[in-house]
């Protein structure tokens, strides 16, 4: 009987059986680790499995938090792990996200006053702290095209580990309506995860029916302009301050809702945002201090 060669696209399935169970065993033994990408979040990473090629939507209403959410797992994966990444910025300009490192970093807030030599002291640190870091910045243009031969140039030349596109909905591709530029967008996302096997983060804004609902409670409808979004992503999480809707809320609480992940379940944790401003920490942090 001639045997048949198999391209590099194919897999008998009992091979496919045998590499898994395989890693099963040698990651439980202690031989091999997990592939789960950590986000140097103790909490987050005990919730939530990220492994590479996944496509990770972070959703929320305008003005929630979805960047900050976004940047601060970058710079936390970069401290803690030496995690290389991508952040497509296409809704802040280069000084937009000056200004959001800088406060984070140096802790300042809109109400915040401070003299002028102990923001000079705290420049120094926030420049020490940043330098070197490996995330790279995109401010190109939009268009989707663009995007995805970008971010293969960088896992190429610069090995990078993660993608944060921000945000889904300002990809600009062709298509007859709006609904199916976003469609077309997030397949195309999702299959630039998985060509690259790196995670991408994808953030995406949230419809109004949300606003309309007793206590706000979002649902993977409520993902904008397109159910494709929802099919393509293999975790969906929602995040969301109270203390924007309810100024009697705890200003530090910050919600991350896992509404859907294919490698584990879902799940609501609270982070904690420092007042009056800073990067996003554990809740566990918080209580240690």
């Amino acid at each position: 009987m001639k045997v048949s060669t198999l391209s590099d696209t194919e897999s008998w399935i009992g091979d496919i059986m045998r590499e898994g169970t395989d890693d099963v065993v040698a990651i439980a033994s202690g031989s091999k680790t997990t592939k789960q990408v950590k986000t140097g979040y103790s909490l987050l990473d005990a919730m939530l499995q990220i492994e590479p090629g996944d496509m990770v939507v972070v959703a929320a209403r305008p003005s929630t938090g979805k960047s900050h959410f976004a940047l601060s797992l970058l710079q936390r994966m970069a401290r803690k792990h030496g995690t290389k990444s991508l952040f497509v910025s296409l809704e802040m300009s280069k000084p937009s996200v000056a200004k959001r490192l800088s406060a984070a970093e140096m802790g300042i807030g809109q109400q915040t006053k401070r003299t002028i030599d102990d923001l000079k002291e705290a420049a120094e640190f926030a420049n020490a702290a940043f330098k070197g870091l490996p995330i790279l910045v995109d401010f190109g243009n939009r268009k989707l095209d663009r995007i995805i031969e970008n971010a293969r140039s960088a896992v190429k030349s610069h090995g990078i580990e993660m993608v944060v596109i921000d945000y889904l909905q300002l990809v600009e591709c062709k298509g007859r309506s709006r609904e199916q530029e976003v469609a077309q967008a997030s397949r195309a996302i999702k299959a630039l995860a998985n060509e690259l096997l790196v995670p991408v983060i994808t953030v995406v804004q949230m419809n109004r029916e949300i606003e309309k609902r007793t206590g706000n409670m979002p649902q993977m409808s409520d993902l904008r302009e397109s159910g494709q979004i929802e099919q393509d992503a293999d975790a969906i999480l929602f995040v969301d301050r109270p203390f924007n809707r309810d100024q009697h809320a705890n200003f530090s609480d910050f919600i991350v809702r896992i509404a859907k992940q294919r490698n584990g379940s879902p799940g609501r944790l609270t982070m904690h945002l420092p007042e009056p401003f800073g990067w996003l920490q554990d809740r566990e942090f918080d209580r240690t201090q």
